[in-house]
């Protein structure tokens, strides 16, 4: 994480661009005091590039949805299952449409220049397995959603990270994906003058791609 993080913004600041004013696309939980390596990782990515740069804006995202991305594909898959095992599956989910995300950070550039946080999430907040049904009769399906709980999940993240220089899952990323979303996204839209798209609207399109 120090690498894609600290050390991106650090490289960036001590490139000395020149630059009035950066945009930086983050992640909703992010906190210098957060247990959770990757969110404390991008917390200090934000110190570091706010202390660099004469003005920072930072904008915070839920699950971004898009056409062909790896959450949207994982989404469709599950949702064409019968049976979807998933870790904790009442966490709380909120996504965002990538076009909004794209127009947020767009309108985030025409913004006067001062420091700031933004938080963007969709227009709903729901359960994981809220999500996967919604995603399911979308797609004219009907999957049983079963949670399981997230210390498995754990459990085979820690032996990955033991067994592998480069795991496929870690404690910090599944701590990301289990983070519980429920954003009060009025600010950001009223700031960045931004609608949200309705979340059906944005499966019905990302789903079938």
């Amino acid at each position: 994480f120090r690498l894609a993080h600290e050390a991106a913004s650090q490289a960036l600041c001590e490139a000395e661009l020149g630059v009035e004013q950066i945009i930086n696309l983050g992640i909703i939980g992010t906190s210098l005091s957060s247990s959770n390596a990757c969110l404390q990782s991008r917390a200090n990515a934000e110190a570091i590039l706010k202390a660099g740069s004469p003005c920072v804006t930072s904008l915070r995202v839920a699950m971004v949805l898009g056409e062909g991305d790896y959450a949207s594909f994982a989404l469709a898959r599950n949702a064409r299952k019968p049976i979807v095992l998933a870790f904790r599956a009442a966490s709380l989910e909120q996504p965002v449409d990538c076009q909004d995300v794209i127009a947020g950070l767009l309108a985030a550039v025409r913004l006067p220049q001062e420091t700031r946080v933004l938080e963007l999430a969709g227009p709903e907040s729901l359960t994981r397995a809220a999500l996967i049904k919604r995603a399911g009769r979308i797609l004219g399906n009907q999957p049983r959603v079963i949670s399981i709980p997230l210390w498995i999940g754990s459990m085979l993240a820690a032996a990955m990270e033991r067994l592998s220089s480069n795991p496929p899952i870690t404690r910090a990323m599944l701590g990301v994906l289990d983070h519980d979303d429920e954003i009060d996204t009025y600010d950001a839209c009223e700031v960045l003058n931004i609608s949200l798209t309705p979340l059906d609207e944005t499966l019905a399109r990302v789903l079938s791609s």
